[in-house]
Parts: structure tokens; C-alpha cells; sequence
């Protein structure tokens, strides 16, 4: 095979391989606590969007988390 045939052939493979849709990559499974992520928008969501200037929102009390401790009702801390 002369070199010129061997070009003729690696451009012509390069145009058609460049003709060909692209394959999407393939997404990771993810697994773990954070696999959900991120998840919808609460409804505190547009409530925040709502605000104005200097403007608080008024958000319930945090859940506990059952495997570590209770939510702590009316301690205040300052770090």
C-alpha cells in the first residue's frame, strides 16, 4: 500500500467517522446518601423569591435527625 493510498484512506475514515452522530456519554450511577441530588424546590423556595429589601422569612422549626439528636427547641448559640 502506497502512502498516498494510505492517506486517501485515513481521510476518507476521518470524514465519515466525522459524519456519524455523537454518542451521548454515558451518565455515572451514583450511589450514597447525596444520589438524589439536587432534588425540586421546596415551597420556602418562592417565598424567598417574594421578598423584598431587609425582608426576613419566617421558616419552621429544623426535624430532627432520629440517628444523631433531636432538634434543640429554644437554645440559642452563638460560635
Amino acid at each position: 500500500m502506497s502512502a498516498r493510498s494510505l492517506i486517501v484512506t485515513v481521510l476518507t475514515l476521518a470524514a465519515w467517522a466525522a459524519s456519524l452522530p455523537a454518542a451521548e456519554p454515558a451518565k455515572p450511577e451514583i450511589k450514597g446518601p447525596l444520589a438524589a441530588l439536587p432534588s425540586k424546590p421546596g415551597a420556602h423556595v418562592e417565598g424567598i423569591k417574594t421578598l423584598g429589601d431587609n425582608a426576613w422569612l419566617k421558616l419552621p422549626p429544623a426535624a430532627g435527625d432520629p440517628r444523631f439528636d433531636p432538634p434543640r427547641q429554644g437554645t440559642v448559640r452563638s460560635w
